[in-house]
């Protein structure tokens, strides 16, 4: 049965191949690779007003922006307010097709947000930061904002800290999204975190490395107090030359770590990551040892050679964690247990849940978009309290 055809509005297309980095060969080349039959896509077959259906789809596969978007008649007018992508188009390194799809998705949800606010006249907080360069010592900048960013209450829960953390961010009206990458997702990000102005910061869930994530949003505070949009790979053990990036690692280990236990750091003669000393600063701030003996290694407090052996110590402590696990999941699966757990949810951020709220209540959006949105079960607990 042959697809039918469908009239779409090619300058949408367009757009999204600037938009994206591609070019139109680079779309027939995924199609096409992708194809399970032997007949090749020409150009006329993809980038024309009329096309199949079946094609369509096959380019919402890569773009993954609804069929809708394309027959909508509206173009679209490339504005630099939009997106990233349009403001910078140097980064350190290419982002991936997984990068633009994630970086996309968060932007909407932002855009998205920010309409909400002007329709539901929502009371945003006045903000007083600061503007700051690199050519700041980041460990002042770090304590010039401690009070106004670093939460207050205790808590040895990382996962917990976390939380509080964003909620303090979201104070000073920045947008937190914490986002969950699929093990089955096929184009996946390749960045930890990301910073997008005016208000965005945006970073991935790391399940199993808590204190890595914590210690990337301390990152992306320091590109958003510097205005300094980047896609961040790694950065927890980042040794890197970039003035930017060095400036915001020294920013998040002083904004963590804070003044007093930095000194104490400095002060242990006999580096080890067995130390009770180091072990304690560690879980009391959140930050892990591999950053600390990598913010040590910068400030040459150790040496290159106990560096090294820091990252093979904790390699090894990693695996025997997994091994341990593996282990464990099998023993479960061969007596035919079951595991089981609802689908992972990202932390929503309390200016989000305000933003959203206010919006239902001033009869802006209606239940169904509010229980969609946060995946919710219990509706007036998030309405009412």
């Amino acid at each position: 049965m042959n697809s039918p055809k469908i009239k779409i509005n090619p300058q949408r297309l367009d757009y999204l191949l600037e938009l994206f980095y591609l070019k139109k060969n680079d779309v027939l080349d995924k199609i096409n690779d992708r194809s399970k039959n032997k007949i090749l896509l020409r150009e006329e077959n993809v980038f024309n007003e009329e096309i199949k259906l079946s094609v369509l789809k096959q380019i919402d596969k890569i773009f993954q922006q609804g069929l809708s978007y394309y027959t909508n008649p509206t173009n679209i007018e490339r504005d630099e307010n939009s997106s990233i992508f349009f403001r910078k188009k140097i980064f350190r390194t290419t982002p991936t097709l997984g990068d633009h799809l994630r970086v996309n998705a968060i932007e909407k949800d932002s855009h998205y947000l920010n309409a909400l606010v002007k329709l539901s006249s929502y009371p945003l907080n006045p903000t007083s930061i600061d503007n700051y360069t690199p050519n700041e010592k980041p460990e002042k900048v770090a304590q010039e904002i401690r009070d106004k960013f670093y939460p207050q209450k205790n808590t040895d829960n990382d996962r917990s800290f976390l939380k509080a953390l964003i909620n303090k961010l979201s104070e000073q009206n920045i947008i937190i999204f914490e986002f969950i990458e699929p093990w089955n997702l096929k184009e996946k990000s390749d960045f930890d975190g990301c910073f997008i102005a005016p208000n965005v910061i945006a970073i991935k869930r790391q399940q199993n490395s808590l204190k890595r994530e914590i210690f990337t949003l301390a990152h992306e505070l320091g590109h958003y107090l510097l205005k300094e949009e980047y896609l961040d790979k790694t950065v927890v053990n980042q040794i890197s030359e970039d003035k930017i990036e060095k400036w915001c690692n020294a920013f998040a280990f002083s904004f963590l770590v804070g003044p007093e236990k930095e000194k104490q750091l400095q002060r242990i003669s006999n580096f080890s990551l067995e130390n009770n000393e180091i072990k304690r600063i560690s879980k009391e701030q959140h930050i892990s040892r591999l950053a600390l003996s990598t913010k040590l290694r910068i400030d040459e407090v150790i040496s290159q050679e106990q560096y090294t052996n820091c990252k093979k110590y904790l390699e090894v402590e990693y695996k025997k964690i997994k091994d341990r696990k593996d282990k464990e999941k099998a023993k479960q699966k061969a007596h035919g247990i079951k595991r089981g757990g609802a689908i992972a949810k990202p932390i929503r951020s309390s200016l989000e849940e305000d933003i959203y709220r206010n919006a239902f209540l001033s009869g802006v959006i209606d239940e169904y978009e509010v229980l969609k949105h946060f995946r919710l079960k219990d509706f007036d607990k998030l309405i009412y309290g």
